[in-house]
């Protein structure tokens, strides 16, 4: 009996699918037919195309191959979609910079607090006081460094920010390096 899959086929490849044809379906071919397996098989034989494969829509969706295929495809969407939504929602979203900023300026108020209260406690351990003209004078410098460190704490971000959105429409977003003294 000829190959209806792949007419033109050399002599070893037709033995191939005769034996091939002998065989009854079972699980693991999903219940096609030899002459249908063979078809399967014909697509990396000498003279076949992607036609000859082909068994119509019914036919499709039985296909173990087209099922592999279909369950690769539900596992991307059920692993990497919610990442890549994720993602998309991510780029040049002024919320996520505005809450990024907003951490920072948190931060930095966060280490001034710290920093004069280790400065009061330090002229407490002592039994100093500061006069009203110097508590004025170092809390007007205090305010001025804080603000330029405020500022430069929301460039910074802004700066992080701008970068990440370009390594996510580049190339991905890589995991933060740390260098030595960086």
């Amino acid at each position: 009996m000829p190959n209806p899959f792949a007419p033109g086929l050399s002599s070893p490849t037709n033995q191939n699918m005769s034996a091939l044809r002998g065989y009854q379906a079972d699980a693991w071919r999903g219940g096609l037919s030899g002459d249908q397996f063979a078809g399967l098989q014909s697509i990396y034989g000498p003279g076949s195309s992607v036609m000859d494969i082909w068994r119509g829509e019914k036919d499709i969706q039985n296909d173990p191959q087209a099922q592999v295929y279909r369950n690769d495809w539900l596992d991307y969407v059920r692993t990497f979609v919610p990442i890549e939504n994720e993602l998309i929602a991510s780029y040049r979203n002024l919320g996520d910079r505005r809450e990024a900023q907003g951490l920072a300026v948190q931060d930095v108020n966060r280490g001034f607090d710290q920093a004069q209260a280790a400065f009061k406690d330090r002229l407490g351990r002592y039994g100093l006081a500061m006069t009203p003209a110097q508590q004025a004078e170092q809390q007007r410098r205090s305010d001025f460094t804080r603000g330029l460190a405020e500022v430069e704490g929301i460039n910074r971000t802004s700066r992080r920010m701008d970068d990440r959105d370009m390594e996510l429409m580049t190339s991905g977003v890589r995991a933060p390096s740390f260098t030595a003294g960086g």
